[in-house]
């Protein structure tokens, strides 16, 4: 049988996912175990070095970020909270694996460090990130212009009309089994009535792999997919449809939901998705 690309994607996202959940698990393991044995060694010299080496990375951080469009506010939180250096603990088990003499205290040391590093990251994240300024600078109008800029101008109504003539459905009330789902024609048919919102939610790893695109089509950050709806400038109003290439539209039907929940209350997954995009002959550019 050929092999399904996209359902080996759905499969390597989930690996990834039980990896860092794996990953999770033996810090958590560590932490209630070992993560003490730093205080055993307490000194004036281990406390300097632990002052040192929380001070060291979000300094040469903030320097730099210096030369970057960032304003002070985003390089203070990149400097502060990331990266961090938690695998520090995992490579610093090597020399005690393979027997070093004296690489005892050199663990102990390490988590002593991720112990603080936990307190004050943790403890400061609300704080830090919650400021009045960053909020600000992610404050979207709520009010946007009618004229969206050329560059995220969605080109859905250059797109033939389905070859349907049923009436209209309500839109409000379609779904499958409960959920927001819409086929392409449902979709498209819409757009005799206004401007339609096509959105490309394809996983990374198939968006990099790809050489073209739906027509019209906008890329959607599926991580984020309010913020980058935000980023495009898309209304609260507009009405959405999202297609990815996962078999039973898992992607797009999470982001539809994650619009939804964000104030987009007419967002839907296309049913079928890319492939029935191609399928049915339906234009594509080439991604640039």
């Amino acid at each position: 049988a050929a092999l399904d690309v996209e359902l080996c994607d759905c499969f390597l996202e989930y690996g990834e996912t039980t990896a860092e959940l794996a990953m999770l698990f033996t810090f958590v393991l560590l932490g209630t175990s070992l993560a003490w044995s730093g205080f055993d060694i307490l000194s004036w010299q281990v406390v300097l070095f632990v002052v040192l080496a929380l001070a060291a990375r979000p300094f040469s951080l903030y320097l730099a970020t210096r030369r970057t469009t960032m304003d002070g506010h985003a390089r203070k939180l990149v400097a502060w909270f990331g990266p961090r250096g938690l695998s520090s603990i995992l490579l610093i088990l090597l020399p005690i694996f393979e027997g070093v003499p004296n690489a005892e205290p050199l663990f102990q040391v390490s988590m002593l460090v991720m112990l603080v590093s936990v307190v004050l990251h943790g403890g400061s994240v609300m704080k830090l990130s919650g400021s009045p300024r960053s909020v600000k600078a992610a404050t979207v109008p709520a009010d946007p212009s009618p004229e969206v800029p050329s560059a995220t101008t969605p080109l859905i109504e250059s797109v033939p009309a389905p070859l349907t003539t049923v009436p209209l459905p309500t839109y409000a009330s379609v779904s499958v089994e409960g959920l927001p789902v819409l086929s392409f024609d449902e979709f498209l048919a819409h757009g005799r009535e206004e401007r339609l919102w096509l959105l490309d939610g394809r996983s990374a790893r198939g968006w990099a792999e790809a050489d073209t695109t739906a027509q019209g089509a906008l890329r959607i950050d599926v991580d984020m997919p309010t913020r980058s709806a935000e980023q495009l400038g898309i209304p609260r109003d507009a009405f959405i449809g999202i297609y990815c290439a996962c078999p039973a539209e898992e992607t797009s039907l999470r982001m539809a939901e994650a619009l939804r929940s964000g104030g987009w209350d007419r967002a839907y997954a296309l049913k079928g998705g890319w492939d029935v995009w191609v399928e049915e002959g339906r234009p594509t550019v080439p991604i640039a």
